[in-house]
């Protein structure tokens, strides 16, 4: 490069240049072609999944709402109603939590479109449970005896440093 002439060196300079705008653009375009192709990766698995999760969301939807006709009598037809809306609510905000975390790609689908149906089964269990048994769901002293019973037994499990804290605390407060 030393012997060569000003216009010769401008040339190469200018080849150069031009190679390296050349690669930049196809690294970018790259890039941009491999998220758009990620993007569509992302939402058709979610679409996928979303085909096999609202079948079954019907039936732990039936799963909660038929034993709640059958267990709330008080209150006519509103009670129920209202409770089932409340579990909608649920359902759809998860629902729509994991499916914008599917498509971002932060979730697997199969997490992400599933979550409603995981978090709601085990209150459609409990639900149908309740009503085949003939109990009473909104009987609060059932409630508080498990409560106590829960509180019973951490406590006999807990350490002795920290009931003596709990204790110095109550004190204090005093």
């Amino acid at each position: 490069i030393p012997n060569m002439s000003m216009r010769d060196k401008a040339a190469v300079y200018e080849t150069a240049a031009r190679t390296a705008r050349s690669a930049q653009g196809s690294y970018s375009f790259d890039e941009q072609s491999s998220k758009v192709a990620l993007t569509q990766y992302y939402r058709a698995e979610s679409e996928w999944h979303r085909k096999l999760t609202l079948p079954i969301s019907i039936i732990v939807f039936f799963m909660i709402g038929a034993p709640l006709g059958a267990i709330i009598r008080k209150g006519g037809l509103g009670t129920p109603i209202v409770i089932s809306v409340f579990f909608f609510v649920i359902y759809y905000v998860i629902s729509l939590s994991g499916e914008k975390m599917t498509k971002e790609g932060t979730w697997d689908a199969i997490y992400g479109m599933w979550l409603p149906v995981f978090v709601l089964t085990p209150v459609a269990i409990y639900l149908t449970y309740k009503a085949t048994n003939d109990t009473s769901l909104l009987d609060m002293d059932w409630y508080d005896v498990r409560i106590r019973k829960i509180r019973r037994y951490v406590s006999k499990r807990l350490p002795k440093w920290m009931k003596r804290n709990k204790k110095s605390k109550t004190n204090t407060k005093r």
